[in-house]
């Protein structure tokens, strides 16, 4: 039984959390061959006080970096 766990910052709506259940499902029964009815998918979701990139919390101010990574575009 596949089990996956995404963590990621708190703040994501019930509908994202439905649309990247169903993607993650979809990939794990398509390319790991898994059964549809066994695909655990787990939303472990961190506050912003509880996350820190380079040192310093996300909660305490400028997240551009973090952001930056998630999209890619970071120097």
């Amino acid at each position: 039984m596949p089990h996956v766990t995404v963590t990621w910052l708190e703040g994501r709506s019930k509908e994202q959390k439905r649309q990247v259940a169903r993607a993650i499902n979809d990939a794990v029964v398509n390319l790991g061959g898994a059964y549809p009815d066994r695909v655990d998918v787990v939303f472990h979701e961190v506050p912003s006080e509880s996350w820190a990139l380079s040192g310093k919390l996300l909660s305490d101010g400028d997240d551009s970096g973090f952001r930056a990574r998630l999209a890619g575009t970071e120097d």
